[in-house]
């Protein structure tokens, strides 16, 4: 047996009155001294409404004896007046709830919701400050209520776990100054710097996501149970529950955001010509990190445990990096791989990243390596006059590069064999050449498609919470 009440009211100093209450019952034996009450409690009714097997005493029920105490009169007076006092201030009078006037199907209906109440009450208030307005029909809050109490109770659950948030962001600072370090004041010369760069941008916001998508699902299988009992309770809706759980990374993804951009940012030389590549990196690993935890949390909800749903998630992370165009350029992917280069979000934040960071960049470099040759402009003329002479296909019309920089025109032929390529504008080989598919033009786009894509990803957790259930019982 279960689910009665066998003892409802003050516990007094020291329980004494809840003691008092229990030890009026025959055959009940006393607290010892210095025993704990609620221990006591839970042995002599035996952690239910009948007395313990194992005593030897008569089996007593104490959900029948509170039924016909004092106390229970006590109390269900005391209801009786707080609800004709409510009903009084707010001029309703006393109504029977009518389980055929429920209000048309919504959040908390059955269609959204298997634990929907056909009986529930239509008229139980949303709030107290808000004394108009009607109820889901299941829930006595409204769902904007439910959604500000659920996400305080999660910051206070971020703020009180300093395993998971705290640790999260030292790990990341760690390997983000790591990285800085690699690439600490680096400058762009030849190929092997710009593609330096690359990686840096690229490895930055790729492992920063994997980390934390990879460290949030069990954290957020670990609330799991009590999603599941509270929605049982009907306490709160699934659209609460969802949004609550998504937004309340947000404040901790900033301080992330604030705490390793700097670092990366500044120790190796990133764009700062102006202002804007810079928000605009903030912006997009903002996004970035913000559509991981929506993917975390997506997994968390599809998959039964933590190790299906780290190994499906990052399974999928990795091969979208594949197809972002940076490992593998587009024009390089047989046609039936497309599909993923579109689908892939590494693409949208790549783009983003590589063109507003390279955009306007006029250092040199040589292509594909060497140094540029710096000499007066008809020492050039001559010089590629020359190189046309004894090496036709080489272009004419732009600087060139040499091993050391230099050029001896007292001896052209055992010169030529120094030269190493063309000088060339960075920003120009980057975005018409190694990522020739970028456009700068798209970078709004960009962080638009990032924002679709969390949205699309709450709601298909939303989906998976209202009509998934991982319960074994």
């Amino acid at each position: 047996r279960g689910g009665e009440v066998v003892y409802f009211g003050a516990l007094g100093n020291e329980s004494k009155k809840m003691i008092d209450y229990f030890q009026a019952v025959p055959s009940v034996k006393p607290c010892p001294k210095g025993f704990n009450p609620a221990t006591w409690m839970l042995e002599i009714i035996g952690a239910g409404t009948g007395a313990d097997e194992r005593s030897d005493g008569p089996k007593v029920d104490f959900a029948q004896i509170y039924i016909n105490s004092e106390l229970k009169r006590v109390n269900d007076n005391s209801l009786e007046a707080n609800l004709l006092e409510f009903e009084v201030q707010n001029g309703t009078g006393r109504r029977e709830s009518t389980p055929g006037s429920l209000r048309s199907p919504g959040i908390a209906s059955a269609l959204a919701s298997p634990y929907y109440h056909a009986n529930a009450d239509p008229y139980a208030y949303t709030s107290l400050d808000d004394k108009s307005k009607k109820s889901d029909g299941v829930y006595v809050q409204s769902q904007w209520t439910q959604f500000k109490v659920l996400l305080y109770r999660n910051l206070q659950t971020y703020w009180r776990s300093p395993e998971f948030s705290l640790n999260r962001l030292i790990v990341v600072m760690i390997f983000t100054t790591i990285f800085a370090c690699f690439f600490f004041r680096s400058e762009l010369h030849d190929v092997a710097d710009i593609e330096g760069r690359i990686v840096n941008i690229f490895f930055f916001s790729s492992l920063t996501c994997v980390y934390n998508l990879y460290t949030l699902v069990p954290f957020a299988l670990s609330r799991r149970a009590l999603y599941y009992r509270e929605r049982a309770q009907n306490m709160y809706s699934v659209w609460a529950f969802n949004w609550a759980e998504g937004l309340v990374e947000l404040p901790w993804i900033s301080v992330q955001v604030l705490t390793t951009v700097p670092l990366i940012y500044f120790m190796t030389n990133l764009n700062t010509d102006t202002w804007f590549p810079l928000a605009y990196f903030f912006a997009c690993i903002t996004l970035i990190l913000w559509l991981m935890t929506s993917m975390g949390l997506f997994a968390a909800s599809l998959f039964p445990d933590a190790l299906a749903a780290q190994l499906a998630a990052v399974g999928a992370l990795i091969t979208l990096m594949v197809f972002c165009g940076i490992m593998v350029p587009k024009q390089d992917l047989p046609w039936p791989y497309l599909p993923m280069y579109y689908a892939s979000f590494f693409k949208y934040s790549s783009e983003g990243l590589m063109t507003t960071q390279f955009h306007g960049i006029s250092d040199e470099i040589c292509l594909p390596a060497g140094k540029p040759i710096e000499k007066e402009p008809w020492v050039i003329e001559e010089i590629l006059k020359l190189i046309h002479h004894f090496k036709h296909d080489f272009p004419t019309h732009l600087p060139i590069c040499s091993t050391d920089g230099n050029f001896d025109l007292s001896k052209p032929l055992a010169s030529l064999k120094n030269l190493t390529g063309i000088k060339i504008a960075a920003e120009k080989f980057v975005l018409e050449d190694f990522a020739r598919d970028y456009d700068y033009d798209n970078k709004y786009l960009d962080l638009g498609v990032l924002l679709g894509w969390i949205i699309v990803l709450r709601a298909l957790t939303f989906i998976v919470m209202v009509f998934v259930n991982h319960q074994k019982r």
